[in-house]
């Protein structure tokens, strides 16, 4: 009986969230067991960096994937039905956003120098610059180390189609991983939410590393 009624309580979360006009809400995200933990590590694709174990919450219908068009070690956490679009090789829905773990080959750690740097001669010292030619708004760029793992926050809104979120860890194997948001179309309170989550993770695991 127990087992039954964890399904039901399962399956009636996922139906009120995926109600709401096919979008995430905040509302249905307030929701007890509208959110699942996972370990940043896992999420960013860097299971080995013990200093990422922390939990982060993300949406509870995401599931995690792996494209099998040729993409490498790219995983894509978002609903089951965006899953089955990508499986097809067909674009995302643009609802219910989704987080996609990359290799970032634009913007790099270097370790020499312990900075984040981009692939036209910016370090993270004047990336802002590159956003203010663009008139980007809410522009921040953050160092957001824990546990002796770089990390770099970027987060601007380029315009209000265009909102770039997006952590940048380096790895024991000298590569820099990409974990950046996906969000709906347009841009919704609850988009902010689900980002949020997943930052302010991120900043509470520097604040204890301290």
């Amino acid at each position: 009986m127990a087992v039954r009624a964890a399904l039901a309580s399962v399956l009636l979360v996922y139906a009120l969230i995926a109600s709401a006009a096919e979008r995430l809400e905040v509302a249905a995200l307030s929701i007890p067991g509208a959110m699942q933990d996972v370990a940043f590590a896992r999420l960013v694709g860097a299971p080995d960096l013990d200093a990422l174990d922390f939990a982060v919450a993300i949406p509870a219908i995401y599931r995690a994937y792996e494209p099998a068009y040729g993409t490498g070690d790219t995983e894509v956490w978002c609903r089951p039905s965006d899953w089955s679009r990508l499986r097809r090789n067909e674009p995302h829905s643009g609802r219910y956003g989704a987080l996609i773990a990359q290799e970032s080959l634009l913007i790099t750690y270097d370790a020499a120098k312990g900075l984040f740097r981009d692939g036209e001669g910016r370090d993270e010292r004047n990336l802002p610059e590159r956003f203010a030619r663009l008139e980007a708004k809410a522009v921040r760029i953050e160092r957001l180390d824990a546990g002796g793992v770089a990390m770099l926050l970027i987060e601007a809104d380029i315009k209000p189609t265009e909102r770039v979120r997006a952590l940048y860890v380096a790895t024991k194997q000298k590569e820099t991983r990409m974990l950046y948001y996906l969000p709906q179309r347009p841009w919704s309170d609850a988009d902010a939410l689900v980002w949020g989550r997943v930052r302010d993770a991120v900043i509470a695991a520097r604040e204890h590393a301290r």
